[in-house]
């Protein structure tokens, strides 16, 4: 039997691609919390190999880690802070036997960005969202601010960045102690927070859903993810179909522009609202209600920058306006974090387009906007962009007749596809 450095047998297994992703999703997120384990190191080494990995047909320490993971995130009640801890130090110490059916059950249905709602840890924060820390004679609340940075108050109510310096009446081992848990935590959430606040507007972008009992458990209820929940404006959907907007205030209710409570019903949808779903006079109320209660928003929703097609553009297979466009070569490497990558290598090495995969009304595509000369470049020689056009997904040959007209865009769709290119430097 084939064994792997740790000394545990490497098992066969039938995952496919797309379920081998999801479990890969796990450790990046997780394996912080065994973070000072003499394997953590090892175990992050091969969950980064496993993140890149097409699916092999083997489990190995970080698969067998992964499912472990994939099975408590399901589980009711998850706290990752509990049950992966529990699940993560089993794996290390190989004292159960690997369930991989359940774990291939667990993991039917479930899209990555799913599971990637349910690997949020609540970092040991009490229920309300805060942690308390003491110094014996003093203590002190930690809170966050609309990025996740934590911030301090104590007595006086002020509040500060950094937690103060233990003074001579405090008690030495706590405050030392304190002081120890607040860096870690502002290490934990450093690691934590961009991921979350550019998924979270992804999730307003792509038009994600979830259910009451979702919504309520994955943010309203979240000790981490309600920091960012009370800041954003969400939306009742049935049918696709916006109902009402509301907001999560500070004691978890939901309430409308007019502060009456809203309830959403089990045949509705929850969703973060997009600016182009919201009238003028709706979108001034709610930046008038944050505003009022000091909330800043986690990324442009309110104030976001929208865009409307023009009627030549509904039919047109080619989009213009930005052809001849200069902009810095490190501008479209940014794009990565709006969700766009690379196309193929040339015969030349270099990538011509960068794609963003979109929806429309003939279902799945790629948006590309082609460049001149392309990628990799010396950093200092600007790209010029060329034109954009939407084919079907995953087709590297289409050609003109293929082409989707911009039309089949829906409304957002197409706003936040113009707002990433009007949005690269010059």
């Amino acid at each position: 039997m084939e064994l792997n450095e740790f000394g545990r047998p490497i098992r066969p297994i039938c995952f496919t691609p797309e379920q081998d992703r999801l479990l890969a999703l796990g450790y990046p997120h997780l394996i912080r919390l065994v973070d000072g384990h003499p394997d953590a190191k090892k175990a992050e080494k091969h969950a980064t190999k496993a993140v890149f990995s097409n699916g092999g047909y083997h489990v190995d320490y970080p698969r067998e880690v992964a499912c472990r993971i994939s099975q408590a995130a399901l589980h009711p009640g998850f706290s990752a802070s509990k049950e992966v801890n529990a699940a993560m130090q089993a794996a290390v110490k190989n004292e159960a036997p690997l369930d991989e059916d359940g774990a291939r059950e667990a993991l039917r249905g479930l899209t990555p960005d799913e599971l990637e709602d349910r690997l949020v840890p609540d970092l040991g924060l009490a229920d309300d969202g805060t942690l308390t820390l003491d110094f014996g004679a003093r203590t002190f609340v930690v809170g966050f601010d609309e990025t996740l940075t934590p911030w301090v108050r104590g007595a006086d109510g002020k509040r500060t960045k950094k937690l103060p310096k233990p003074g001579a009446k405090d008690d030495p081992a706590a405050a030392k102690a304190a002081v120890a848990r607040f860096k870690a935590l502002q290490k934990d959430v450093g690691e934590l927070a961009s991921t979350h606040l550019l998924r979270l507007e992804r999730a307003m972008c792509e038009g994600r859903r979830w259910s009451p009992d979702e919504h309520r458990a994955l943010f309203v209820s979240h000790p981490l993810m309600t920091h960012l929940a009370q800041r954003l404006v969400w939306g009742v959907y049935r049918n696709d179909r916006l109902e009402t907007t509301f907001r999560v205030d500070g004691g978890r209710a939901l309430a409308d522009l007019a502060d009456t409570p809203v309830t959403v019903g089990s045949d509705g949808r929850v969703g973060i609202v997009h600016r182009l779903e919201l009238g003028d006079e709706a979108a001034a109320g709610w930046g008038a209600i944050l505003a009022d209660y000091e909330l800043a928003q986690p990324f442009d929703q309110l104030q976001r920058s929208v865009y409307t097609i023009t009627a030549d553009e509904t039919e047109a297979t080619e989009l213009r306006r930005f052809e001849g466009r200069e902009v810095r070569s490190g501008a479209i490497l940014g794009l990565r974090a709006r969700g766009w990558y690379g196309g193929p290598p040339q015969d030349s090495g270099g990538v011509w387009a960068y794609h963003k995969d979109v929806d429309t009304l003939a279902g799945p595509a790629t948006a590309r906007v082609f460049l001149v000369p392309g990628l990799p470049a010396d950093p200092s020689e600007p790209q010029t962009l060329h034109e954009v056009v939407v084919t079907p997904r995953a087709d590297e040959t289409a050609r003109g007749e293929s082409f989707h007209p911009f039309g089949a865009l829906d409304a957002v769709a197409f706003s936040e596809l113009i707002r990433d290119l009007e949005g690269l430097a010059p």
